[in-house]
């Protein structure tokens, strides 16, 4: 199944769940079918239809939602509140007063000139819309969750480190789930200068429909030298995750909509970045960042998913608001290991430092180290290790710039950001065989006063370690099993068993 019809298929299961939520408020079946010419039928509960067309007559005034699937939807009436077609055509007619948004997904929109829309009117081509994506160097591991399904194998990324900053806004539009915002859909533009080689202007309007605001992003980009160059600027204000290393946004979308699991947490960052990176042979790389940019704490407004009704999301991710102006060095080599993608030797690592800069509220240095290997053995079986490091210290930091392991990602088996502090290490040491793979993780996190990266994290590791666990992963890139079991005397060390669907990114 490919991506786009994976994307078309969820925005069908999220309007039929809408369909169903919204079916038990209907009004009664002899309510909406009394009909006089000299009567104007209001319709108090909105109007959901399933593979049948449906039209607003002029003396209609419907007060809510419409959402349709599969079917037309002709308006001549009045509608106070949003329209959602799905797999239809929208006819908006010269005596309609349409008070709210109007998304036709997957269909055409035709308004006459006359017509009264005091909201916005968004028409979506499933084959230029994305599911859920975030910009390279939204988080602070910079890892690109986005791939191009037409090289190495199916669905796997190949290691560009060439890839403009701009790229992700050369699709159309993004959408994604979760508790911080509910639906978040956005609107893309990707404009190349013709004039100037390798200059772009881009950017995107979003907006949060459960939290009823609005955000966007506004940049220009300079390519030179075949791309190994790059600068750019932009203005933004986003929601924003540090967790994108740990599970990325695709998934993490699913899980809240199918399941009632928000695994990432977000904030709020307002303000400007400017970065650049120049690439050398081997794939070295060297880049910069500026940011200054205002946190603010986001609470938990969606409540809704497919299952789980019986659960409730975790409550917002509390951080410390306030201003970070820092700059951010970062030197990597050579390409990462993706599951199912690599059969060769490969070696990759990367340091990474923050610092806090003037005048920020936020005064901290900030470390992080990642060394990723593979050795091949024979056709198909390998020995893939991936070690990581970081360190933070200062005068004041906010959790958000702290350290969190446990669950997908970091800490498998164990409960999701189980353990924090200032200083923390992990290993992964896995045997790849085709699609299975045994793993085992460790990691180790703790708080002190120490400044920088030492030998100390590797003793930690060794010696001083917070948890390990065993496990077996069966599957593809799109589709895996991981059966796990925490080692060691823990309250908790049940096996666990996680289900991961439509991963695009060669594993963790």
């Amino acid at each position: 199944m490919t991506n786009r019809l994976f994307v078309f298929i969820f925005l069908i299961s999220i309007l039929v769940s809408q369909i169903l939520a919204s079916s038990m408020n209907e009004v009664s079946s002899s309510q909406m079918n009394t009909s006089y010419d000299s009567i104007q039928l209001i319709k108090d509960k909105g109007v959901t239809k399933i593979f049948s067309d449906y039209v607003i007559t002029h003396d209609m005034v419907v007060n809510g939602n419409l959402k349709i699937i599969g079917g037309a939807l002709i308006v001549d009436g009045t509608v106070n509140g949003e329209i959602q077609v799905l797999g239809g055509d929208i006819s908006i007619n010269e005596s309609a007063i349409i008070n709210g948004t109007i998304i036709a997904i997957g269909g055409k929109i035709q308004k006459s000139p006359g017509a009264n829309i005091k909201g916005e009117v968004l028409e979506l081509n499933k084959d230029k819309f994305s599911f859920s994506r975030i910009p390279e160097d939204y988080s602070d591991s910079g890892f690109k969750n986005w791939f191009d399904e037409d090289d190495c194998c199916s669905g796997c990324r190949v290691s560009n480190p060439k890839l403009p900053h701009s790229q992700a806004y050369s699709e159309s539009g993004w959408l994604r789930y979760n508790r911080a915002e509910g639906f978040y859909l956005q609107m893309n533009m990707h404009v190349e200068n013709e004039f100037v080689p390798g200059n772009t202007l881009y950017g995107g309007v979003g907006r949060a429909f459960n939290r009823n605001t609005y955000s966007g992003v506004i940049g220009f980009e300079q390519r030179l030298f075949n791309d190994s160059f790059q600068l750019y600027i932009e203005k933004y204000d986003r929601s924003t995750t540090n967790d994108i290393w740990r599970i990325n946004d695709k998934l993490n979308s699913f899980s809240a909509f199918f399941i009632h699991e928000d695994f990432l947490d977000w904030y709020k960052t307002d303000g400007f970045e400017t970065g650049g990176s120049l690439v050398l042979p081997l794939k070295i790389k060297l880049s910069a960042l500026y940011k200054d940019e205002l946190h603010t704490s986001m609470n938990t407004v969606a409540t809704w998913s497919l299952f789980g009704s019986n659960k409730t999301f975790r409550d917002g991710y509390v951080i410390d608001d306030g201003k970070e102006i820092s700059l951010n060095y970062t030197l990597s080599a050579g390409s990462k290991f993706q599951w199912e993608c690599t059969s060769s030797l490969t070696g990759f690592i990367q340091y990474s430092r923050t610092e806090s800069q003037n005048n920020s509220d936020f005064i901290f240095k900030k470390q992080d180290l990642i060394a990723d290997s593979y050795f091949p053995i024979t056709n198909g079986l390998g020995i893939h290790t991936s070690v990581m490091a970081g360190t933070i210290s200062g005068d004041y930091y906010g959790p958000q710039h702290q350290y969190e392991i446990g669950g997908i990602g970091s800490l498998r088996g164990f409960e999701w950001k189980l353990f924090n502090g200032t200083r923390f290490s992990s290993g992964t040491v896995e045997i790849v065989f085709n699609d299975l793979t045994i793993f085992y993780d460790r990691a180790a996190i703790w708080s002190d006063e120490s400044d920088g990266l030492s030998t100390g994290h590797w003793d930690k590791l060794i010696n001083s370690y917070n948890g390990e666990s065993l496990g077996v992963s069966i599957g593809s890139h799109k589709t895996r099993v991981d059966i796990i079991k925490p080692l060691g005397d823990i309250e908790h060390n049940d096996i666990q068993i996680n289900l991961l669907l439509f991963l695009n990114d060669g594993g963790f």
